[in-house]
């Protein structure tokens, strides 16, 4: 095997110094030096094979340049199309600045999970961790709290104790939007559904917040089965239960669904009892997977709530990046809160119309 290429050689090649080429090869740093230069210097590390290695870096800067995601339950987390728009979100901004992400597997079982989480942050096997599961113990708090890096946790999956920083997804734009746009005789005939979860209660109660005509919304929810919990079965139990539950959906005139599964469920159930979606009755969904994610089927039908998943994920990889570069200051209740969109489609077209005043947030 030929002896690898070091900085030291390609920077006397390049006739410039070493700092140079690390600059040229840093993302971050790049556009410090002029093109043209940076040009070369590529050049000469594409022809001999050459990139920095990261456990260098490492060695010289005390750092890792890895950012950990910790997940629980791993098999639903990255078998959901909405994780993977996150995942994106955060490799774009990690790896335009030289990190990568780590996966971390913190075990389903609450006392290895604990046990498992300690342990990524007494090894320092990343510079910082985004929680992807709740973290519950005293004692695994506490060894956040003295470890020094910087930590974000996703505000739906963390106790009230915890006084890190989170990550919260505000729905309030977009329900705001469609209580603004809703037809009367709708808005006296509505049926909120979905699995019986925190998440579609809190959807739930923020959509009802939103309007003094919500006290009429009547619920629906049916049990999320805990040994079934990959995404996909969302539209299969919804699809189920819904068929056993016809006349609560064939008397309402708006159907509120906690997700877009659940909504297309919910549209498949309509229409095979004839019903036109859109029409004779009217469905919301929730995530904009039809927009945002390869998705089978016709064109784009459902009206829905955007989150902006991939741009949680870039906001957060900022988040960690910025408290790496300015460590002493104080971002212990500093929230990252990612404001939705309403996405008007067949399914429910209303919208406000352009000339209307309308201030979100």
């Amino acid at each position: 095997m030929a002896e690898r290429m070091t900085i030291k050689e390609i920077a006397r090649l390049a006739g410039v110094n070493i700092s140079t080429v690390s600059r040229a090869l840093n993302p971050a740093t790049a556009d410090k030096i002029s093109r043209g230069q940076r040009e070369k210097i590529l050049a000469l590390c594409d022809r001999y094979n050459y990139r920095p290695r990261i456990a260098a870096r490492g060695c010289a800067t005390g750092r890792s340049f890895r950012v950990g995601l910790v997940l629980g339950d791993i098999t639903s987390d990255l078998a959901s199309p909405l994780q993977a728009l996150y995942t994106r979100g955060l490799c774009s901004v990690l790896q335009a600045e030289g990190y990568t992400l780590s996966i971390l597997w913190a075990e389903q079982e609450p006392a290895k999970r604990d046990e498992a989480v300690r342990h990524f942050l007494m090894s320092e096997i990343a510079d910082g961790y985004i929680l992807g599961a709740p973290l519950l113990a005293p004692q695994t708090l506490e060894t956040f709290s003295h470890s020094g890096r910087p930590i974000l946790s996703f505000k739906t999956l963390q106790a009230e104790e915890n006084k890190f920083p989170t990550l919260e997804f505000d729905p309030l734009n977009s329900f705001r939007r469609i209580w603004k746009a809703m037809p009367q005789e709708l808005a006296e005939n509505i049926l909120f559904t979905g699995p019986e979860c925190h998440n579609t209660l809190r959807k739930k109660e923020l959509f009802c917040s939103c309007s003094e005509k919500a006290a009429l919304v009547k619920t629906l929810y049916y049990p999320l089965e805990q040994d079934m919990t990959a995404f996909h079965h969302d539209y299969l139990r919804a699809r189920n239960f819904f068929s056993s539950h016809l006349d609560a959906l064939l008397n309402a005139r708006l159907i509120c669904c906690a997700s877009d599964l659940v909504a297309h469920a919910a549209c498949d159930e309509l229409a095979s009892q004839g019903r036109k979606v859109g029409e004779d009755i009217f469905v919301l969904g929730y995530d904009n997977m039809e927009g945002t994610t390869p998705y089978p089927g016709k064109a784009p039908c459902l009206s829905t709530t955007d989150p902006h998943w991939e741009e949680a994920g870039r906001a957060s990889a900022r988040f960690i990046l910025d408290a790496l570069q300015q460590p002493k200051q104080d971002r212990s209740i500093a929230d990252i809160v990612i404001k939705s969109s309403y996405i008007c489609r067949s399914s429910f077209p209303f919208d406000l119309p352009e000339d209307t005043t309308y201030q979100e947030g």
